[in-house]
């Protein structure tokens, strides 16, 4: 047997042994449950995204025990948060700590 036969051999066998693993790894992969299919669907309806931040984790701390002291998700304070600011106004939420922080940026932007 020639050298090139040999190679073409083992690239034969190579690629068998992946066409069986990548087989075997379509056999592992889950379909999902109908409850996730459904969540999923309507979460696309109401146009919901997850959404990523880095914050420090005192902050981010300290903003879910104000969540949680005032029986809120922080869901809803930072959705509410967001609304306010974008039309300019202050959320003043009592004991919030970025209610207090956006309202400290707001009255340096207006003494400038």
């Amino acid at each position: 047997m020639t050298k090139a036969s040999e190679t073409a051999l083992k690239i034969a066998k190579d690629a068998e042994q992946l066409a069986a693993a990548l087989e075997e790894t379509d056999k592992n992969v889950r379909t999902p449950k109908a409850s996730t299919k459904a969540t999923e669907k309507y979460q696309k309806e109401a146009g919901l995204v997850a959404k990523t931040y880095k914050l420090k984790a005192t902050d981010a701390e300290a903003f879910k025990s104000s969540c949680e002291a005032n029986g809120e998700s922080q869901a809803a304070v930072l959705t509410r948060l967001m609304q306010a600011y974008c039309v300019g106004e202050d959320a003043n939420i009592p004991g919030c700590w970025l209610c207090r922080l956006m309202a400290h940026f707001k009255q340096k932007k207006g003494a400038i």
